[in-house]
């Protein structure tokens, strides 16, 4: 009956997961370094140090045997072991912007890249690994 599948639709507890798996909000880190890593043909190469208080950076991107492109790191946040920072960058005679989300460990930062490209929403994972401190 009808009721029955109202009673089993509010049984059922949905498993929820973790946005970004490994967060503490109570970490005392220090994510300054270099990172690197490859996605599709393109190498990454993230630098972060530290101005005062403030943590910047820039990132750089080089396609196959392209010239390297390098963008300053914007909107820097750290809270905890999670760092979120944008960086915008042209492709084709358009512009666009990046949202970087990830948790910092000493191995590196493991995280969602989200951006807004031609009016398209795209995401994807994003796993550097630590160079230098």
């Amino acid at each position: 009956s009808k009721d029955d599948l109202v009673a089993q639709a509010k049984a059922i507890k949905p498993n929820l997961s973790e946005p970004f798996p490994g967060f503490n909000a109570d970490a005392e880190i220090d994510p300054t370094g270099e990172y690197s890593w490859v996605s599709r043909s393109t190498n990454y190469k993230l630098v972060l140090t530290k101005d005062h208080d403030s943590i910047v950076g820039t990132l750089s991107s080089q396609r196959d045997e392209q010239e390297a492109v390098t963008n300053d790191i914007a909107d820097v946040e750290l809270k905890g072991n999670k760092l979120i920072f944008d960086v915008t960058s042209s492709f084709r005679d358009r512009e666009f912007t990046a949202t970087y989300q990830g948790i910092v460990g000493s191995k590196g930062i493991v995280g969602w890249r989200l951006m807004d490209f031609g009016g398209q929403a795209r995401d994807s994972r994003w796993s550097a690994d630590r160079e230098s401190k």
